[in-house]
């Protein structure tokens, strides 16, 4: 700990005097100041939680700093939660073939999403990730897909999850990439734009 410098990112593995020796809890954090000599840290990201469809890796923090910008320019529109998938794992579940992202967000004062605002997502992250971009030049990644899902979804999304994985609720986190089909398409059920 006393090696660490303010403004670098961090994983955290954790050791303790009763067995646990070098588990990697998987949480990113980034050193922003000191209190005293003990670091004051802001979690960032969950490792293996990036966005990758033709390898241009989207971490969650740079997602979450785009869908951040992007919602704001949503008049009324607040974020209530989200999380993506990659296209591979959909399978049938959406029409088209390009590798693109599917995106599911909740919001509070809105009820529909227009092909512009949906669109301003994508520019959002265009404008924060040079690969990314450029891979949406070059046609080799396809224009997001954003659904609004319905007040709640999320909530009984985590219940879902909790009761798929026998984790209890002081310990889960909710995952913002889907990795299984079958999230993806519960919230592809409680779309309602």
């Amino acid at each position: 700990m006393e090696d660490v410098k303010e403004g670098q990112s961090y994983e955290l593995v954790i050791t303790n005097a009763s067995g646990l020796f070098r588990y990697r809890i998987g949480d990113i954090v980034k050193v922003v100041g000191f209190h005293n000599q003990c670091p004051v840290v802001e979690f960032q990201y969950r490792r293996g939680q990036m966005l990758s469809v033709r390898g241009e890796k989207v971490s969650e923090a740079l997602f979450l700093d785009s869908l951040k910008k992007a919602v704001s320019q949503w008049p009324g529109a607040q974020l209530i939660d989200y999380c993506c998938a990659e296209s591979g794992i959909m399978g049938d579940s959406i029409g088209g073939s390009d590798p693109h992202y599917q995106v599911f967000i909740e919001l509070k004062g809105v009820r529909n999403l227009t092909e512009e605002q949906r669109y301003k997502l994508d520019i959002c992250l265009q404008q924060n990730s040079a690969v990314y971009k450029s891979f949406r030049i070059k046609g080799s990644i396809g224009p997001m897909r954003v659904q609004l899902v319905a007040a709640g979804a999320f909530k009984e999304l985590r219940k879902h999850m909790m009761a798929f994985s026998n984790t209890s609720p002081n310990t889960f986190k909710m995952h913002r990439v889907l990795r299984r089909k079958e999230y993806a398409d519960f919230l592809l059920g409680k779309t309602v734009s």
